[in-house]
């Protein structure tokens, strides 16, 4: 831990005491006093020191408290670092206890660890009553061959690749971003390649698919396994060397006890040579030629101590040539002592060669990794990491079957929203299973849910941290600047490339000048950005990228004084009922644009530039959930989403305090230009058709507005012509009914009412709902009405956003 810089620690907290920061805030606060792992156990049960931080009194206690617990247990158990379990041990003695794995009911790959047939009714019951609300169906660690061992334990089959990756030499590397479940495939390959689980192969392996037709390789070779994200890259170069010896001796030193049945009881102290990884390893990999073996070997992580430098240097850019000067040190140390060995022994002796990261970069300053063959843009291999949506279809129904108050159908539209979306293929599919969910967000999710607890929000996520680094340095100047980010949410795509092989001299430029495809590169890497439907373009793939990307916006405007401060007043005054310096705010907003980026627009833009405008009172709550009808079912009329709901910053109890409930809605360029043509059906030559529209929008009076024609395709295709003011009707009647719904309060089964977990309503209060229609026309000009004011005997609090 004495190694950890701010960010791990900050990471390993909120992994083992998730409760204590309870919002964004003191995640902020505790940031700004960059506390790390040394400084943390130095001032361990220092109440004085902790409460410097600014933290509430709860939190900074509670941080002291761990502190002071860490410290005391320091010198009898080794804590390791803070992103997952540091050693890949994969071949413990199987707990005598073992659960049948059986497929899920309409999945080819999701299983269940039950009791097996047979068992004693005592036991089957005592298995039954483990799957609980508050047991843990999702294994947290990646020891793949313990999931059995955990009744109601969920299990993904990715067995069917083995065959496949065998079709040509095995040295490969696979990257995704992190927590997407490289180790626990890791951990799969080496628990099927190991001669020692050859006993066990039936108990671990016998239900999934590679169990029922296995490879002539299965458990032929012995298995070493590194992970380099034990490699710390703070200190002297003297201690980067002697922490990639750690690493490499550990590793030898797990790998020798392992196999006492093969070498007998030998001493690491006989291969290893002081100081020398190379060397050590060299000794190692003769060691298992001279008996007759090949090995297996898995790198996790490979490039960890090169990213950690590089997140360094991208939040401070004054340690950039130290952190450069480390990077080089870290690429020649580890292609000597390390790469290179492995290179050399790879097929006489290494037959089979694993490795996952993150980035491509390493690669780069290291040839000998040249020769791994990179999988991750590979079509084929795109689902080896990763849940598609018949997966988490099947997983959703299993986890929630006991729990009948909770719609199935909800969590997965909110899985969707927030974790879906990914594509690591340029190759276009129209099929729904062709992007991919992340597991680990999907499993704290549904954990959450089963445990009763709120669903994990995105920037609790621990990797929002270095994605948040990263976006920190797109500015106003630049191949890739603000306006890309902002073009990319408000069109949903922006043009961009995608690097396959990148350098870290390239990562660590000047984001000024730094190569726009070095800049998405990374972006994508992290999973912040992924392949569009279309070629050469990207898009951010889901709510929660999207999130992380408008608070980087937001940061960004709220640092212009001037426009803050009007952002201020705009909100002051809509509360107050004038609407005119918003609409004009947001007027200028989308005027920033060139024309070409409103041809066509969407709701959700209105809803964004809603909320840039508006971030510094952190009071918009976007799609609200309500139940409308709570006689029907999901998808039937029982679920009504307010557009967006403002709750007031100036509250005061028990006054009369403004709610604010929006309808957005929008009139494209495209359609507005669709609807003075002839027939409906004519499409536009170039950009330069919507010139005189344009220009005609932006001396229009509101009434003229209203009156225009706009063409759309309805559901049938047939070509519909109406008015800007029948939008105008329809969305009135929706918010006053959206209006009617929320002053009921506190909705669920059998009650209409607010029913979302952002918004709390207190009985007793006195607020008033204030309805609103907002129309988008032509992405230019804004039309604002109010609808309806309704008194309430409630208090509508936003407590998360």
């Amino acid at each position: 831990m004495e190694s950890w810089d701010d960010e791990q620690l900050l990471e390993w907290i909120q992994k083992i005491q998730p409760n204590i920061f309870r919002n964004k805030k003191n995640v902020s606060t505790f940031k700004a006093a960059e506390i790390d792992g040394s400084t943390f156990l130095d001032y361990a049960g220092d109440i004085d020191f902790f409460s410097k931080t600014q933290l509430p009194p709860g939190v900074y206690g509670a941080l002291a408290s761990l502190a002071k617990k860490v410290k005391k247990q320091r010198d009898s158990e080794q804590i390791g670092p803070p992103r997952k379990k540091r050693r890949l041990e994969v071949n413990q003695p199987p707990n005598p206890k073992r659960f049948q794995l059986s497929l899920l009911s309409g999945s080819s790959a999701i299983y269940e660890a039950e009791a097996e047939a047979g068992t004693e009714a005592g036991d089957e019951a005592e298995a039954e009553s483990t799957v609980s609300r508050s047991h843990v169906l999702f294994p947290a660690s990646a020891e793949f061959t313990n999931f059995s061992n955990n009744p109601g334990a969920i299990v993904v089959d990715k067995t069917h690749f083995i065959p496949l990756l065998e079709e040509s030499a095995f040295q490969y590397m696979f990257l995704r971003p992190r927590r997407w479940g490289k180790s626990t495939f890791l951990n799969m390959l080496a628990a099927y390649y190991d001669v020692n689980t050859k006993d066990s192969f039936e108990e671990i392996f016998g239900g999934l698919y590679i169990g029922k037709a296995p490879t002539k390789a299965r458990n032929s070779h012995l298995v070493l396994l590194f992970d380099f994200s034990t490699i710390t890259a703070n200190g002297s170069f003297e201690a980067v060397s002697q922490s990639v010896f750690d690493c490499i001796y550990g590793s030898i030193r797990d790998f020798l006890l392992k196999y006492r049945n093969i070498f007998g009881d030998v001493s690491p102290d006989e291969y290893i040579v002081p100081g020398r990884a190379g060397p050590s390893l060299q000794r190692i990999l003769n060691l298992i030629y001279e008996r007759g073996y090949t090995a297996f070997v898995g790198v996790d992580e490979y490039d960890a101590p090169v990213n950690t430098c590089l997140m360094s240097a991208l939040r401070n850019r004054t340690r950039l040539p130290e952190r450069a000067q480390v990077i080089d040190y870290l690429e020649d140390i580890l292609k000597s002592q390390f790469f290179a060995v492995m290179k050399k022994a790879s097929d006489r002796i290494v037959a089979k060669y694993w490795l996952t990261g993150v980035l491509p970069a390493f690669r780069d300053g290291i040839s000998p990794l040249t020769a791994t063959q990179v999988l991750s843009f590979d079509s084929r291999y795109r689902s080896m990491c990763g849940l598609t949506h018949e997966d988490v279809e099947t997983i959703v129904t299993r986890a929630l079957r006991d729990l009948p108050e909770i719609e199935p159908a909800r969590i997965l539209d909110s899985l969707r929203q927030w974790c879906n979306g990914y594509r690591f293929s340029a190759a276009f599919s129209h099929s729904k299973d062709s992007t991919l969910y992340n597991p680990q967000l999907v499993f704290v999710y549904l954990r959450n849910i089963m445990s009763g607890q709120p669903p994990l929000f995105y920037n609790e996520e621990p990797n929002t941290v270095r994605i948040s680094t990263v976006l920190s340095t797109v500015g106003e100047t630049g191949p890739v600047t603000i306006r890309n980010l902002l073009e990319m949410l408000f069109r949903s795509n922006v043009q961009g490339k995608i690097s396959t092989e990148l350098s870290f001299a390239e990562l660590t430029q000047d984001p000024i000048i730094r190569p726009s495809d070095v800049t998405w590169s990374l972006l994508y890497c992290l999973g912040v950005v992924t392949f569009h439907e279309h070629l050469g373009y990207l898009r951010a793939p889901n709510r929660s990228m999207v999130e992380l990307i408008t608070e980087r916006i937001r940061a960004y405007l709220n640092g212009d004084p001037d426009f803050s401060t009007r952002m201020r007043r705009s909100y002051d005054d809509f509360m107050n009922g004038n609407t005119t310096t918003f609409v004009n705010l947001l007027e200028e907003f989308f005027g920033q644009g060139h024309i070409r980026s409103f041809a066509n627009t969407y709701e959700s833009n209105l809803e964004m530039a809603t909320r840039f405008l508006w971030v510094h009172r952190k009071q918009c709550v976007d799609q609200m959930h309500l139940v409308v009808d709570p006689t029907k079912t999901w998808g039937t009329g029982r679920n009504g989403f307010v557009d967006l709901f403002v709750g007031n910053a100036h509250r005061q109890y028990p006054a009369l305090n403004s709610v604010i409930v929006m309808e957005l809605k929008n009139v494209s360029l495209y359609s507005l230009w669709k609807g003075k043509q002839k027939s409906p059906s004519v499409e536009p030559n170039s950009q330069s058709n919507y010139e005189p529209l344009a220009k005609e929008l932006r001396q229009a009076t509101e009434d003229q507005m209203l009156n225009l024609k706009y063409s759309y395709q309805d559901k049938t295709g047939k070509w519909v012509t109406q008015q800007v003011n029948d939008i105008m009707k329809a969305a009135i009647a929706q918010v006053n009914n959206y209006v009617s719904i929320i002053s009921c309060g506190p909705g669920g089964r059998g009650r209409a009412g607010v029913d979302d977990s952002r918004v709390s309503c207190g009985d007793g209060g006195r607020d008033v709902l204030c309805g609103y229609v907002i129309i988008c026309v032509g992405g230019t000009r804004a039309i604002c009405r109010h609808t309806v004011k309704k008194n309430t005997q409630w208090s509508y609090e936003v407590t998360s956003v």
